[in-house]
């Protein structure tokens, strides 16, 4: 039920919020209040000077569209949705809601295709095509933009990390796929890694059956 309005409000360039719930229990009927995205005053947190202007990224504007849902019959699954309040006090935007913080959020399923996808080394735009892709069969507009997934990706990129630092997670990724590394700290009191080889495990091996040619690959960084 809820998909289904805010599919419908969609098409109209508004986003639905769910602004309060109940959730049905003994003797007690499920209820929604959906409301536009703009709907309610802003709070400010502190209380400031009157004379002093308030900056602010919210998007409360005291819009007052709302759509009332009520459970018809105890666990029987039948709603019954009423306006509540059926104007608002804003003109609706005439362009689509691509980019849109809250009507661009990835669902359940595509997140996780992403993550995997991200995991993997995909790039963004390929993450985006895919899903745009899969997305065409589904009645609901596809808004989402390649900066949510840059996002994703980073968040990824941190859970992955697990708050090691970047030097940290390298050697951690040696380790675990049993390469041959060896670290040079600067000094005994200063623990910082100024060079690192490393060796793949197969080449390890072709060294020990053709120890009369080695080639040796070296990245230099600097830091301008």
């Amino acid at each position: 039920m809820l998909q289904h309005y805010r599919d419908i409000a969609e098409q109209h360039n508004v986003v639905l919020t769910v602004y309060r719930s109940t959730r049905a229990g003994p003797g007690r009927r499920g209820m929604v209040l959906l409301t536009c995205e703009q709907y309610g005053d802003y709070r400010p947190r502190k209380t400031l000077p009157p004379d002093q202007e308030i900056w602010t990224q919210s998007k409360k504007r005291g819009c007052r569209f709302a759509l009332l849902g009520r459970e018809l019959v105890l666990e029987g699954g039948l709603w019954a949705m009423v306006v509540h309040h059926g104007r608002h006090n804003h003109a609706t935007p005439v362009r689509d809601l691509a980019g849109h913080a809250y009507a661009g959020r990835l669902e359940v399923a595509q997140e996780g295709l992403a993550q995997i996808m991200t995991a993997s080394g995909s790039p963004p735009k390929a993450v985006w095509q895919t899903l745009r892709a899969l997305a065409e069969d589904v009645p609901r507009r596809f808004v989402t933009e390649s900066g949510t997934l840059k996002n994703l990706k980073a968040k990824t990129k941190r859970e992955l990390m697990g708050g090691r630092t970047v030097t940290q997670q390298t050697l951690y990724n040696l380790r675990r796929r049993k390469y041959l590394f060896l670290p040079r700290r600067v000094s005994e009191t200063d623990q910082t890694v100024s060079d690192l080889f490393l060796a793949h495990p197969d080449s390890a091996h072709l060294l020990s059956l053709f120890p009369y040619a080695v080639i040796l690959d070296a990245t230099y960084k600097t830091n301008r």
